[in-house]
């Protein structure tokens, strides 16, 4: 199996398609263990390989082995070029993002390409532009024929609807614009209708090269995007934002949607549905400050479209509003921000999106006999797809009122389900951290410590904060380490959520200080005869 790990890494780093290859032969291994693992990496690997390297061969190979529907989705500032020099053959990806402020950034060693900014900057009439670039990887190539990728990825990080998804590209460019020849174009071919065999390459014009089969001559970077024929429509990178949100990429979605903000032809739909997206990622990182900044802005939109905006849209909408106001611990913002809800949401599936905020508001206001009824609505509206969360989020709430075994069977039954269900699966996957999560707290309610410490130990490996943070300080709640909880509130808990669940942590460890701290937030302050014990359970997640 090491040779297996060692072989499909090296091949992952130089060729995906390759690794891609490796794998599938390795699916008629003799080793049923190097079969399992060949399968795996198929699995991972669809959503590697990038839009031009996925045939019809993959689409055969997925339909077959059932695997995941993960593919690689290309974003805004993206683009590809061929390497044929170096340490192997291969295609480089470039990264550009564009801003307003400082100067232009290329990697160390890379300034030779930085006519291809100015190239970029004068074809979009925009002196004031700035670009920062990454190459991956930006070892094992050298020369400038990345120039002219490296300009059209400047172009459409800012021209947003610019779909270069199919497209690679090889030329050195001028600050004018000009396309420069450059060599080993047979070669860089070659290596594009093996790796690439999807995509348009883009070569320079030149009467030295002749008609290259399937190559696309341009002499400037203008030419080069009117000969691809690509049309500027924010809708293309609109729904490939939307695609990943439904498939659970919160953070990545948020990242594209906020890419897409500064395009002045959104309409108020689209400008609500990006915003809407920017604000579920920055609620699910805990991000304070995009938090801050995002609200008024979706909260004006959705006041001003209240009556044009679609329900669906609407809904999701609102419930970021209140899962922000929530996450700042400020219950009368969440319910002004729920009261702008139609009337008419009672009659619709897309409450489903309201009845979990209101529940949390509800938590957080101490109504938990309320919020439990919530979480039991929401079950039964929710689709399929959502029935796991909405059974993790009930057993949140009956744990709360004390109901300790009822609250661990909804609780396996929603990993249960999350971990069968072949719908969404990016999305299950997602889903199921905070499920795992749900159930560790449900085996520590009934007194089954080690069962909850085992549950909670993949969880503590997770990236990001949540639900890893929440993971962690349970972990040390259920191990009585005060060192490990002080640590966590130290490094998270400057201000906000992430502050008081870290002053939840340290209360139940028995330090008396955070006890009353955590008092005396704002959202508690006010409230006489408030127990430290009730002041922790009405904290939300």
């Amino acid at each position: 199996m090491t040779a297996f790990f060692e072989e499909l890494t090296r091949l992952l780093v130089i060729r995906p398609d390759r690794a891609w290859a490796f794998a599938e032969r390795s699916l008629g291994e003799d080793d049923f263990r190097v079969r399992v693992l060949a399968y795996r990496a198929l699995a991972d690997l669809s959503a590697v390989l990038p839009p031009f390297g996925w045939t019809d061969a993959h689409d055969a190979l997925s339909a077959r082995l059932e695997l995941p529907r993960r593919r690689a989705v290309w974003s805004p500032g993206e683009l590809w070029f061929p390497a044929v020099h170096g340490v192997a053959s291969r295609l480089v990806r470039v990264n550009v993002r564009a801003r307003r402020s400082g100067e232009d950034r290329l990697p160390l060693g890379r300034e030779g390409l930085a006519p291809s900014f100015e190239a970029a900057r004068r074809l979009l009439n925009d002196p004031e532009l700035r670009f920062d670039a990454t190459f991956t990887p930006n070892v094992g190539w050298e020369g400038d024929s990345a120039g002219l990728a490296l300009a059209l990825a400047a172009v459409s990080a800012v021209r947003v609807g610019l779909d270069l998804s199919l497209v690679v590209a090889t030329g050195e460019i001028d600050a004018a614009g000009d396309i420069v020849l450059v060599g080993e174009i047979e070669a860089k071919q070659r290596l594009c209708r093996e790796a690439a065999p999807q995509a348009t390459l883009l070569v320079p014009k030149s009467a030295a090269l002749g008609q290259i089969l399937g190559a696309l001559p341009a002499s400037t970077l203008a030419e080069a995007l009117d000969s691809l024929g690509l049309r500027d429509d924010p809708e293309v990178p609109l729904l490939r934002v939307l695609a990943l949100a439904r498939d659970g990429h919160w953070e990545e979605a948020g990242q594209a949607a906020e890419a897409l903000l500064a395009d002045p032809r959104l309409s108020p739909d689209q400008l609500a549905k990006l915003l809407t997206c920017c604000l579920a990622a920055a609620n699910h990182s805990a991000d304070d400050n995009r938090q801050d900044t995002l609200t008024p802005r979706l909260r004006a939109l959705v006041a001003e479209r209240l009556d044009a905006l679609d329900f669906s849209m609407l809904a999701q909408a609102i419930g970021n509003l209140a899962v922000s106001a929530i996450d700042t611990l400020q219950p009368e913002r969440a319910a002004e921000v729920l009261a702008l809800a139609p009337s008419h949401s009672g009659k619709s599936p897309y409450r489903v999106h309201l009845l979990g905020p209101a529940a949390l508001l509800h938590t957080l206001r101490g109504e938990h006999d309320l919020a439990l009824h919530l979480r039991e609505q929401a079950l039964t509206l929710a689709p399929d797809y959502e029935r796991p969360r909405a059974l993790g989020d009930l057993a949140d709430a009956l744990m709360r009122v004390g109901r300790g075994e009822e609250a661990l069977a909804r609780a396996e039954e929603a990993l249960e389900l999350a971990t069968t269900t072949t719908h969404r699966q990016g999305y299950q996957a997602r889903t199921t951290s905070f499920l795992r999560l749900h159930l560790a707290r449900a085996l520590a309610l009934s007194g089954r410590r080690d069962e909850a410490l085992a549950a909670l130990a993949p969880l503590r490996l997770l990236p990001g904060l949540d639900p890893r943070l929440r993971a962690e300080l349970l972990h040390a709640e259920l191990t009585q380490d005060l060192s490990a909880a002080q640590d966590l509130h130290k490094t998270y808990g400057a201000e906000g959520l992430l502050r008081a669940l870290t002053l939840r942590g340290l209360t139940r460890l028995g330090d008396a200080a955070a006890a009353a701290e955590l008092l005396a937030l704002p959202v508690f302050a006010k409230l006489a005869g408030l127990s430290v014990d009730e002041a922790a359970r009405r904290l939300p997640y």
